[in-house]
């Protein structure tokens, strides 16, 4: 009896342990780390990685689109930046832990995307990046084709940097006139993977009425378009918010524990002005009606301005199944303020989260009364919701910010003290413009920022963030 007794105690002092976190960090994705929002200098030495022109051009813009971090905790940034010759190639770079860039990874942790659409000295850029369960790196992005236009590009890369030529012969699938009309622009803006590694692919396309219209494609492991979502692999999304011949942009689209696949972008309405939706669909390509009564959520004036833009950018899903938006809207003085919003699963707004579903952030950098942007949004362990963006600082400069929310909607003060980091010239150029573009969290809760800041030579480099 006395030694049953000893037992449990020693397997209630080990659930305790466990449950608590002490001893280190869980492996399950941080619930025993709780990052405080300070930069993280085992990363790059300072917590901020800059890439100068690694597509070769000599003091050029480069961007940070999107990042992703793998099951191995490198680091996966993805984008595009000029060349030797004056052309914009698309980037990926992979990271080790520790900021520097993994040299088993394409010889020096830089691949290049040139011409990938058959164009010549044209323009190539990466929008989204996802990993799937063999640890291979998809991105959707844009390409200039032969005659001229922007091609959807989804590519496939290897774990050592090269593309994978099972997929679509060459590592690289093109869509080409996806909206039905012929030699119009089209470009992949979010991606993502499924239980089985198919891949899903949003963005917009020239339609045949003149229109711009949303899209959605699935590809199998292949490379090849799905033809049991849909019929031939792509659903086109038109006039959402209830505008006519109007403009409808998908930007971030992802899976959630059913392989139903949630879009999110904006639409405009029959007044003219830019309304957030929200698209669930089956895995054969329909819209899921148990969403909002037929698949969509469409919401406007969401920041309190009255028949207003109101833009979204990058979706989540938390491990309740609940969706998660973030973007930016026009308020009632008329300036843009940072906006997140959760949905149910039956998509309606959660009003646990902010009373109303929809947490609107003012000034985030500081700045009275000025444009903040909401670009990337992941949770972490908790559930805690993670935005990056943009905002303006009192002396009129734009910086990144990193904000999280507890779960209800509420910002989270237990980071930087009031829930906002403000991340001030990470490339190195005081006053210079900086922007939050992509977030992700590692396994350790450590937490991941990606984007482009301005540099003393005055152009803007790539960056990514650590913040621990």
């Amino acid at each position: 009896m006395l030694r049953s007794k000893k037992l449990l105690l020693v397997v209630l002092l080990f659930v305790f342990v466990v449950m608590t976190g002490c001893g280190g960090s869980s492996s399950s994705g941080g619930a025993a780390y709780n990052a405080t929002g300070t930069l993280d200098t085992t990363f790059s030495t300072d917590g901020a990685a800059v890439a100068k022109d690694p597509a070769g051009g000599t003091d050029v813009d480069d961007s940070c689109k999107d990042l992703a971090v793998d099951s191995n905790g490198k680091i996966i940034a993805v984008g595009d930046g000029d060349n030797a010759s004056g052309n914009v190639d698309l980037i990926v770079l992979r990271y080790n832990r520790d900021g520097t860039l993994d040299t088993t990874f394409s010889g020096d942790g830089i691949a290049i995307g040139a011409d990938i659409a058959g164009g010549t000295n044209g323009v190539d850029r990466a929008y989204s990046v996802a990993i799937d369960s063999n640890n291979k790196i998809l991105v959707s992005g844009q390409a200039r084709s032969a005659a001229g236009n922007n091609d959807v590009v989804t590519l496939r890369y290897n774990t050592d940097g090269t593309l994978d030529t099972t997929f679509s012969t060459d590592g690289v699938a093109v869509a080409t006139d996806v909206g039905g009309a012929a030699t119009t622009n089209e470009y992949g803006e979010g991606v993502a993977v499924d239980s089985n590694d198919k891949v899903i692919v949003t963005g917009y396309s020239g339609s045949a009425l003149g229109s711009v219209d949303l899209f959605v494609l699935r590809y199998n492991t292949d490379g090849t378009l799905d033809t049991t979502f849909s019929g031939d692999g792509i659903v086109l999304a038109v006039d959402v918010a209830g505008g006519t011949n109007t403009l409808d942009q998908g930007y971030s689209v992802a899976i959630d524990s059913n392989d139903k696949a949630i879009v999110t972008g904006y639409s405009v309405n029959a007044l003219g002005d830019a309304d957030i939706i929200v698209m669930r669909y089956l895995t054969d390509g329909t819209l899921d009606t148990t969403f909002s009564g037929d698949g969509i959520a469409v919401q406007g004036d969401v920041a309190g301005g009255t028949d207003v833009h109101d833009y979204a950018y990058d979706i989540v899903i938390d491990s309740n199944d609940k969706v998660l938006v973030t973007g930016y809207a026009l308020n009632a003085i008329g300036n843009y303020d940072i906006v997140v919003l959760r949905y149910l699963t039956d998509g309606t707004l959660d009003t646990s989260f902010s009373a109303d579903g929809i947490a609107v952030t003012a000034n985030a950098a500081a700045g009275p009364d000025v444009v903040d942007y909401g670009f990337g949004i992941t949770v972490d362990a908790r559930n805690r919701p993670l935005v990056t963006g943009y905002g303006l600082t009192a002396g009129g400069n734009g910086e990144i910010v990193v904000l999280r929310y507890n779960t209800d909607g509420t910002l989270d003060t237990t980071f930087d003290s009031d829930g906002i980091v403000v991340v001030n010239d990470p490339a190195g150029e005081p006053n210079a413009t900086d922007n939050g573009e992509a977030i992700a969290v590692d396994s350790s809760g450590r937490i991941f920022v990606g984007g482009y800041a301005g540099s003393p030579t005055a152009d803007d480099d790539m960056v990514v963030i650590k913040l621990k």
